[in-house]
């Protein structure tokens, strides 16, 4: 039997001859519902069983089927023929593009197996029993394997992460995420759900983004943004401070790799020695050093950068004694 679905051993109800049973009955049937021969009924139209065994359909017949478990299944020919063949001894009937055959067979005699139908997802692997010397009733069932396919996982360069076998209709086990420096990832291309074939899948990342602060020389923020990996910062406006030049950022900034903080730098824009920061150093600068190193006046932080003459963080009767010689040698 042939192109029967999925009927799990198909019984068609005909007679130890495969003849029709009603070999002598002729005519033409038109009563729908109706049984005529052998079991088969008329489901539409109209059907003619000619003399020499033969029928003639114009519309659909069909005839009961148990399977296995006792279930009842139907098995249908429409506008097609039913024709028994004496010398092959093959009742065959021939519709909707289904073929259904019994074929009578002498003891110890080969049967031919019919064409195995498809399914979608499987293989046919062959027969269940061997039917090379039949000696008794048999019923054969087809075998199928279920296909297996691969998914192949690749990063963002080409490069083959890994690679799983995926049985047809099942969803595919996901490798452990990739790693980029300076990206995230975010998953894969193709959809890894009931894998019907073999997939190809690329790794899909997002650029990581880094927060850069700059500050200024008392901590205050300048500005701050979020800067893409491995690209550069956007330098603010040069900061001022008074009687300082700005000199630049204590960090490059050309190429964000991680979160980053800038500081303002400086230096002093006022001569060691101009105290009082007149813009030239005299003896009024010595004095006020002097006052400062005494405690009589309390001085600004550039005052106390200007008067520390010798650069020993403190500001005493030294430092008013080297601003006198500088005075004296200018």
């Amino acid at each position: 039997i042939a192109t029967m679905g999925n009927i799990s051993n198909p019984n068609l109800l005909i007679n130890p001859d495969f003849r029709i049973n009603q070999r002598g009955i002729s005519g033409t049937f038109s009563d729908i519902g109706k049984y005529f021969v052998d079991r088969w009924r008329l489901v539409s139209g109209a059907v003619t069983v000619n003399s020499d065994g033969t029928l003639t359909l114009n519309g659909s017949i069909c005839q009961p089927l148990e399977n296995a478990v006792g279930a009842n299944v139907t098995a249908s020919v429409s506008a097609g023929t039913a024709v028994y063949d004496d010398t092959a001894k093959t009742f065959t009937i021939t519709g909707n593009g289904d073929v259904i055959s019994w074929a009578k067979l002498e003891y110890g005699n080969a049967a031919t197996a019919p064409e195995a139908p498809e399914h979608e997802g499987y293989t046919f692997t062959g027969w269940d029993n061997e039917f090379e010397s039949v000696e008794g009733n048999m019923t054969i069932t087809a075998e199928y394997a279920r296909n297996e396919y691969t998914v192949t996982f690749l990063d963002w360069n080409g490069a083959v992460l890994g690679t799983v076998p995926v049985l047809h209709g099942e969803n595919a086990d996901l490798i452990p995420d990739p790693e980029r420096t300076g990206y995230t990832f975010i998953g894969w291309d193709a959809d890894l759900n009931n894998i019907t074939s073999d997939v190809t899948t690329t790794a899909l990342y997002e650029i990581n983004y880094y927060l850069v602060a700059f500050v200024d020389w008392d901590g205050s923020m300048i500005s701050r943004q979020l800067v893409a990996y491995g690209q550069a910062a956007e330098l603010p406006e040069e900061p001022q401070r008074e009687y300082y030049n700005f000199i630049g950022w204590s960090a490059d900034t050309s190429c964000i790799t991680e979160e980053t903080i800038v500081v303002a730098q400086y230096s002093i824009a006022i001569a060691i020695g101009d105290v009082n920061t007149d813009g030239s150093v005299n003896i009024a600068d010595a004095l006020i050093a002097l006052r400062i190193a005494m405690g009589l006046e309390i001085p600004s932080e550039i005052q106390l950068i200007a008067a520390d003459i010798n650069e020993d963080m403190c500001v005493n009767a030294v430092d008013a004694q080297l601003i006198l010689r500088v005075i004296i040698a200018g």
